[in-house]
Parts: C-alpha cells; structure tokens; sequence
C-alpha cells in the first residue's frame, strides 16, 4: 500500500500513513484530534543505470560509430 502525507489543521502536523489508494482521507485525524486533510508530497525513487553524459552529445562526430 502506498504512503500518504497529510497535515493537521489544528496544529500544522505533517505525519504520513500506509492507507489504501481507495480509503477515505475525510475521516483521519491528528494525535491532537484536529482534521487532517491529504497533501501532495515529493516523489520518492530512483533511477538506476542513467547518465546525463550519455543523453547529451556535444556534435555529431560524436555520434559516429568508428570503422
């Protein structure tokens, strides 16, 4: 199950949550009992096996395969 980021409207608490994708976000609370409601949070992963040198070729010799 994915991890959600919700912030509290009482105290400004930002916790996170396993919950389903399809669960209810109206009823979570805050430890303060305060109404949490969802937020958009940073994307979290990894892209292995990329180099930014291999995308950007500085001319065409470059591209050229040796004979």
């Amino acid at each position: 199950m994915p991890i959600f980021e919700f912030k509290c409207e009482k105290c400004g608490k930002i916790f996170e949550l396993i919950y389903s994708k399809s669960g209810d976000y109206g009823n979570i609370t805050c430890a303060c009992g305060g109404k949490a409601n969802k937020i958009i949070s940073n994307c979290n992963h990894k892209v292995y096996g990329y180099c930014h040198k291999n995308a950007y070729r500085k001319d065409e010799s470059d591209r050229a395969l040796p004979i």
